[in-house]
């Protein structure tokens, strides 16, 4: 009896954990997972190695819900013993071994559990990692079965469309399509799934006119940089009047400092980082405008995206007259590449041939090859630091002023 009791003691705990552990560990934000990796606590070690699985880590998690929940009943099923209530009726102590299933199963593993991870996720995430680990060990290898149970349930019913097989079939498609018209029809693939996040231009490549300025300096600003349209802004990027257009100035270039350009501004078209670049181009398309800016949560401006951007997204990258020609991009040859800080990942992948996923349980929500390198440092790195990660080696070749403006990415070699 006093092995019963405490067995179903620890399914309650282990159910608790569980349950608000299922909270806990997938509400962690790309700042929580941040700080984890600063930590060298084996609670956070812990947390971080098992959402390098998530899938398996869920269905592990379902599997042990199911099997802790059966035998929370069971246990209290035997351990009311008839002899304990002599006045009631069989039917009578079904209902009593019921309710007190039920309450347990309510409050331990739904109310509580639940209301704690969604109050303090990080703390539950905390506490709950040792059993959760525990879980997985004991269920992953259950919970990997019922996966790929449903994996084919799914292929079989013709709803396996998910985006990592996509790209897969298009890999593995052999009908004379080059290199190019795959990585074409990938960003097609993916188009419905790109934030504005990954295709914009962040706030330090902007290029922006100071609302009080003089014309002429306006119009050498113009003349210099090359570009079409440019946010005008007072004192700070972040408070962004309008726009102004190349164009709109031509009619007034013979003009001194005394002409008043502010009357041509135009308005500002301001989106979040969030919105998908395929609602986005409808905008576009709808209000006629090729440019917006992008504003992050508190309302700064986080960085510009153009009709070019959405673009390249599909077709790769767009040069036209104004580009420089050398490009910091190198393939030095087989295993080492350079690449721009600025640099998105997947299009770095592209250019080492290597899928759009491999770096996914080391980037976190970084879009650019700098973030990835600062996600593995937790800090900004020095100038020639080396960082490891799998089977990639990654040398910070050029900082300045706390952006890391070149990188070398070594991968390893195969074992013969």
């Amino acid at each position: 009896m006093i092995v019963l009791s405490v067995l179903l003691v620890a399914s309650i705990l282990m159910l608790f954990m569980n349950s608000g552990a299922e909270i806990a560990f997938f509400s962690l934000g790309f700042r929580e997972l941040k700080n984890l990796r600063t930590r060298q606590y084996p609670a956070s070690t812990r947390i971080l190695h098992l959402l390098q699985e998530p899938r398996l880590l869920m269905s592990s998690m379902l599997v042990g819900d199911m099997v802790f929940r059966l035998m929370i009943i069971l246990l209290c099923n035997y351990l009311v013993q008839d002899d304990m209530l002599p006045e009631t009726t069989g039917f009578l102590l079904f209902l009593i071994r019921l309710l007190i299933a039920f309450v347990i199963l309510i409050l331990f593993g739904e109310l509580l559990p639940k209301v704690w991870a969604s109050n303090n996720h990080i703390r539950f995430a905390y506490y709950s990692s040792f059993f959760v680990w525990l879980n997985f060990w004991m269920f992953r290898r259950l919970g990997s079965w019922t996966s790929g149970i449903t994996d084919h349930i799914e292929k079989a019913l013709g709803r396996n469309n998910d985006m990592i097989t996509r790209l897969e079939q298009i890999d593995q498609a052999e009908d004379g399509s080059s290199e190019e018209e795959k990585n074409i029809l990938k960003g097609i693939a993916q188009f419905g799934n790109i934030t504005v996040r990954r295709a914009m231009r962040s706030r330090l490549d902007v290029q922006g006119v100071e609302a009080g300025i003089p014309f002429s300096a306006l119009k050498q600003m113009v003349s210099d940089q090359q570009y079409s349209r440019f946010p005008v802004y007072n004192e700070s990027l972040d408070n962004i009047s309008g726009m102004i257009h190349a164009k709109d100035l031509i009619p007034y270039l013979d003009h001194d400092d005394a002409f008043e350009w502010k009357k041509l501004v135009r308005p500002a078209f301001f989106i979040h980082e969030q919105m998908l670049v395929e609602d986005l181009l409808k905008e576009f398309q709808s209000k006629r405008i090729h440019f917006a800016i992008v504003v992050d949560e508190f309302g700064g401006t986080d960085g510009i995206i153009t009709m070019e951007d959405i673009l390249e997204e599909i077709v790769g990258e767009i040069r036209d007259e104004y580009d420089d020609e050398e490009s910091v991009n190198i393939r030095l040859d087989e295993f080492n590449f350079i690449f721009e800080g600025k640099m998105m990942i997947n299009e770095a992948c592209k250019l080492m041939n290597l899928p759009n996923r491999v770096f996914d349980a080391i980037r976190g929500n970084s879009e650019t090859v700098a973030g990835l390198v600062l996600e593995l440092a937790g800090e900004i790195p020095k100038l020639n630091q080396v960082l490891v990660a799998n089977d990639f080696t990654f040398t910070v070749l050029e900082v300045a002023m706390n952006r890391i403006h070149k990188i070398k990415i070594t991968i390893a070699a195969p074992q013969p």
